[in-house]
């Protein structure tokens, strides 16, 4: 699209002269621009329909084109394409190169152009990769959407490696386009993080992004680069990706396309596969890093963590999360009940009446049982100050000694493998990388520290207020981190209940930090409120 002498305009403004000049009429054109020339021709996005369609195929008599490698790349797909002409009654035609391919020397001359261009693309291949795996090694932005949380910026003073290294100003990479934190993007990140670890859902989340107007990051990244918005919105699985990828601790990654039996590209709808995401190493193990961390390593450890544990749903569901979802269980035979739409009003309903056998548990209206916990906690905890839980990370090297736990890990999985084999440098330099780490972890062993932990900070409102301002979604979801139970009988008639505030210390120390000791899980509803309240 760059090259004058083979631009679209160009070329067809040729073939149309050889057209106009041989009494042929032009009956249809296939552009496939920024498409891989090493695909099928038979099957790329525009030229391939003319092969393949019975209404296409009857319309035309000659495939003509600039030069044979503008349809095929490779004696290969070009024999395959002349096979399938042949075999249709078609000719093939290239309007600026002088050969007869109705006959075997024209054909062979065909093919040694086709194996020329072959080696030309594979050549082209060779220095883009080489060119592209020494940028990306040095930390540099080549090019696209970048990470979430981060955005290109040319380094005008010292880049954040070489700060951190203790690198004078000005640094070698001043000039260099290298990723830092987008002052917009990378504060939201953080907030999914917190939010996430604190039981809300993903989904929650997402619907909460879309709600506020927070631009997509692919929407956000275009208008950094004065484009217009396309619209998009926050997907679950790009936020679920992102979040998954070590990108967020700085690091570069880079995913490598998967390959077939004969070491090809596996592609999908033209496209290459890709594979996992994968850290990229230097020559010790050590991972290339590229640019200011969004979150800690003990954060990111706590995260991945989160994001095995915990199940996605399927899809988004039409209507709010009920307030008691697995929050509210069958007193006869202790199964989640779950929320059913009435005539008159919705009710919660034991899940065994979807068996030909039920427990005989009737069903509670949902209001009933709703209020019921919502007047109990705000009872219990209404009138205290909402506190905000916090981490902090003391003054400790935790997250140093993470760091190195997390690439002792990665490093001794690399011995063994035929790069790092015994005997070679690679493995020399491997073997060095874990003794200083090793040693490093020694020393900060030795060291005192304080513990990182969870601290309460205040924010100046009641719990009351804090659980108004809810949504739905994550009432339910602080309902199920404290391990709220309701349990309810009514299979005499009347209902029964049965409320326990499970991590009822924990629901404490988020409005009374100095009460929470004071309670214990064998006291009483009254006795907890006469606990917290000093009574």
């Amino acid at each position: 699209m760059t090259d004058a002498t083979t631009s679209p305009e160009r070329q067809r403004a040729v073939i149309e002269q050889w057209a106009d000049a041989n009494g042929h009429e032009v009956v249809g054109w296939a552009v496939d621009l920024d498409v891989s020339r090493s695909i099928d021709p038979l099957n790329a996005p525009k030229l391939g329909p003319w092969f393949n369609e019975p209404e296409k195929v009857e319309a035309w008599d000659i495939v003509a084109c600039w030069k044979l490698d503008r349809i095929a790349t490779g004696s290969i797909y070009l024999n395959k394409v002349m096979g399938w002409c042949s075999e249709n009654g078609k000719a093939l035609v290239s309007v600026t190169e002088n050969f007869d391919l109705s006959t075997w020397v024209g054909r062979m001359v065909a093919n040694v152009i086709a194996g020329v261009a072959e080696g030309e693309l594979e050549a082209i291949r060779e220095r883009n990769q080489s060119a592209f795996t020494h940028n990306y090694r040095k930390g540099k932005w080549r090019g696209g959407v970048p990470p979430l949380g981060y955005m290109p910026e040319k380094v005008k003073d010292i880049c954040w490696p070489c700060k951190q290294e203790g690198g004078s100003t000005p640094c070698p990479h001043v000039g260099e386009w290298r990723y830092v934190q987008d002052p917009v993007m990378a504060p939201i990140i953080r907030e999914i993080v917190g939010r996430f670890l604190k039981g809300e859902s993903l989904r929650s989340i997402r619907v909460n992004l879309v709600e506020r107007g927070v631009p997509s990051p692919r929407d956000h990244f275009r208008s950094l680069q004065g484009k217009e918005s396309e619209g998009t919105e926050w997907q679950i699985n790009a936020i679920k990706r992102a979040l998954q990828s070590p990108a967020m601790l700085g690091h570069a990654v880079v995913r490598e396309p998967l390959l077939d039996a004969n070491g090809r590209p596996i592609r999908k709808n033209a496209k290459k596969v890709y594979g996992a995401e994968q850290v990229v190493r230097d020559d010790a193990g050590r991972p290339i890093v590229r640019t200011e961390p969004l979150i800690d390593r003990q954060t990111f450890d706590r995260l991945q963590k989160e994001l095995r544990e915990r199940s996605l749903p399927p899809k988004r569901r039409k209507n709010p999360t009920s307030l008691l979802l697995q929050v509210i269980f069958c007193g006869v035979c202790d199964r989640p009940m779950y929320r059913q739409r009435g005539r008159n009003f919705d009710y919660y309903r034991c899940s065994s009446a979807q068996y030909r056998e039920t427990c005989g548990n009737r069903s509670v209206a949902i209001d009933e049982a709703d209020v019921l916990v919502a007047e109990s906690l705000l009872e219990l905890l209404g009138d205290g100050e909402h506190m905000e839980k916090v981490w902090d990370p003391g003054t400790d090297h935790a997250n140093e000694l993470a760091e190195i736990d997390s690439e002792l890990m990665d490093l001794t999985g690399l011995i063994g493998t035929p790069a790092y084999r015994k005997g070679t440098p690679q493995r020399e330099r491997l073997d060095q990388r874990i003794d200083e780490l090793a040693r490093r972890q020694e020393g900060l062993r030795g060291l005192p520290f304080r513990a990182a932990g969870h601290r309460y900070e205040p924010t100046g409102k009641k719990f009351s207020d804090h659980w108004e301002g809810l949504t739905p979604d994550e009432k339910n979801a602080y309902l199920r981190r404290m391990s709220v139970r309701l349990r309810v009988r009514k299979d005499k008639g009347y209902p029964e209940w049965d409320l326990k505030f499970g991590d009822i210390m924990e629901m404490v120390r988020e409005v009374n930090p100095e009460r929470a000791g004071l309670i214990s899980s064998d006291m009483s509803y009254a006795e907890i409120i006469s606990a917290i309240s000093g009574k």
